[in-house]
């Protein structure tokens, strides 16, 4: 058991948060930035554009579906 009490715990390891580079605090934030614009985006294209876009349909025949 004192072979276990001597081993280094994750907590005490180096986070891999940098100074300067895209592993940067900065540059967290800026990847924050674009995932939460790209997905706020992707979410409106999909929930809300793409449904209202596909209403003039009306009828979803199998020629809707197919060319």
């Amino acid at each position: 058991w004192e072979s276990t009490r001597n081993l280094k715990m994750v907590e005490e390891e180096f986070t891999g948060i940098t100074e300067e580079g895209e592993d940067s605090q900065a540059g967290m934030d800026n990847a924050f930035k674009w995932i939460t614009r790209w997905g706020l985006g992707l979410a409106l294209v999909l929930f809300v554009l793409w449904p209202l876009l596909a209403l003039p349909a009306k009828d979803f025949s199998k020629g809707y579906f197919t060319f």
